[in-house]
C-alpha cells in the first residue's frame, strides 16, 4: 500500500490561503515577544514581592558584631550617645564649620574662605580631603589654618567611594557631630554675608537641624521607588514636601536628629540598593505635570535625607530657613 500522507500534507500546506499564511507568520513572530513579556512580568512581580531591609527610625540601636557594627559604634551609635547638650559643649566655640573638598572645588574654595574669614574668623573649619593633591592640601593648611582630614575609605563599603552618589556625606556629618555636637556643614559655592546665626541656632536647637530649600521640587519627584521601599515610604506622602539641602545645613546632635535622621541615613548609605538603586540616575530629568510625579532622576543621599525628614516631621518643614546667611556663587569649571 502506498503512503500518500506526506504529499497530502504538502498539498494542503501549499493550498493554504494567503490570509491564513499571514496570520500564521504573525503568530510565530509574536511568540518571542510573548515569552519576553512574561519574563519581564515575572521579574516585576518578584521585585514587588521583595521585602526590603527594615531601617528603624525609633528606639535604641544595638550594633551587631562585625565590621558594620564596629563602624556604627565608632560613629557614636551606642547605648548612651553623646547628645547635645553636654557640659563640654559649652566650653567650645560652636558651631564647627565643615566642608568636603574635591579637586573640582579648589578654585571656588578660595572665595569661600575669603568670606569665611570675614564673618567667622574665630570659628573652626574642618576640611575633608576628597581627592585634592598634596600641594593643594599643604596650601590649604597654610592659608586657612584649617583642620584637614583624610577620609578613611577602607572603613566603608566600596560604593561609598563613588563621589557621584555622595554616600560618604552622612558618615562624615555623623563623625563630626559625634565629636563636636554642633556642625555647620558647608559647600564651596557658599559666600557668607552675615555672622548672625541666632535664628538658625534657635531652629536647630528646637528641631535638631536648620537648612535651606534646594530646587523648587518636592521629594517625590527626585526619589527612586526602590529607595522609598527601603524606607517604607509612599511617594504620595512626599508630594508637597519641598526638598532641603543636606550640604548647607546647621546640625545639632539632639535625640531627635540622632535617632530619627542620622541613624537611618547612615544605615541606608551602607546599603547601595538603598541610597543608589541600580536603575537610578541623576541626569536626563523630565519634569512632569503635576510636578510631584517622578522625573526619572534620583538625588541619592539627598533623596534619603529628605524622605527621613518627611517621616520625622510628618511632612512639614519647620526646619527650613528662608533667610540664608550666604549667597551661592558657582565658579566656572567647579562644582
Amino acid at each position: 500500500m502506498t503512503d500518500n500522507s506526506a504529499p497530502e500534507s504538502e498539498s494542503s500546506s501549499s493550498q493554504m490561503s494567503p490570509n491564513r499564511r499571514s496570520k500564521l507568520r504573525l503568530f510565530l513572530t509574536l511568540i518571542p515577544f510573548s515569552i519576553l513579556s512574561f519574563l519581564i512580568f515575572q521579574e516585576l512581580q518578584s521585585k514587588d514581592n521583595l521585602t526590603p531591609k527594615t531601617l528603624s527610625l525609633d528606639g535604641i540601636y544595638v550594633p551587631e558584631p562585625g565590621l558594620e557594627g564596629d563602624l556604627l559604634v565608632s560613629l557614636g551609635f551606642i547605648a548612651e550617645p553623646r547628645l547635645y547638650p553636654q557640659s563640654y559643649h559649652m566650653n567650645t566655640e560652636l558651631p564647627v564649620f565643615v566642608i568636603a573638598l574635591g579637586p573640582e572645588d579648589i578654585n571656588s574654595f578660595h572665595r569661600f574662605l575669603g568670606s569665611f574669614r570675614i564673618y567667622y574668623r574665630e570659628k573652626r573649619l574642618v576640611v575633608y580631603n576628597l581627592g585634592i593633591t598634596g600641594d593643594e592640601r599643604n596650601m590649604i593648611k597654610q592659608t586657612c589654618q584649617c583642620i584637614v582630614r583624610e577620609v578613611h575609605w577602607e572603613r566603608y563599603p566600596s560604593h561609598v567611594r563613588d563621589l557621584g552618589i555622595k554616600a560618604f556625606r552622612p558618615f562624615l556629618i555623623q563623625e563630626t557631630l559625634h565629636e563636636f555636637g554642633v556642625v555647620f556643614w558647608t559647600h564651596a559655592a557658599m559666600r557668607f554675608n552675615s555672622s548672625n546665626l541666632d535664628a538658625l541656632r534657635h531652629t536647630a536647637e528646637t528641631h535638631g537641624i536648620s537648612t535651606w530649600p534646594m530646587r523648587n521640587l518636592p521629594t517625590s519627584s527626585l526619589t527612586h521607588y526602590q529607595t522609598l521601599r527601603y524606607l517604607h515610604e509612599k511617594p504620595s506622602n512626599l508630594r508637597f514636601q519641598r526638598m532641603a539641602e543636606p550640604n548647607m545645613a546647621l546640625y545639632y546632635n539632639t535625640y531627635r536628629l540622632h535617632y530619627k535622621l542620622m541613624m537611618p541615613w547612615v544605615k541606608c548609605a551602607l546599603e547601595k540598593e538603598c541610597v543608589a538603586p541600580r536603575a537610578a540616575r541623576s541626569k536626563g530629568c523630565q519634569l512632569q505635570k503635576p510636578r510631584y510625579l517622578y522625573t526619572g532622576c534620583h538625588s541619592y543621599d539627598t533623596s534619603v535625607f529628605n524622605v527621613l525628614l518627611g517621616k520625622t516631621f510628618l511632612y512639614e518643614t519647620p526646619y527650613m530657613s528662608e533667610k540664608p546667611v550666604f549667597q551661592l556663587e558657582y565658579v566656572k569649571g567647579n562644582a
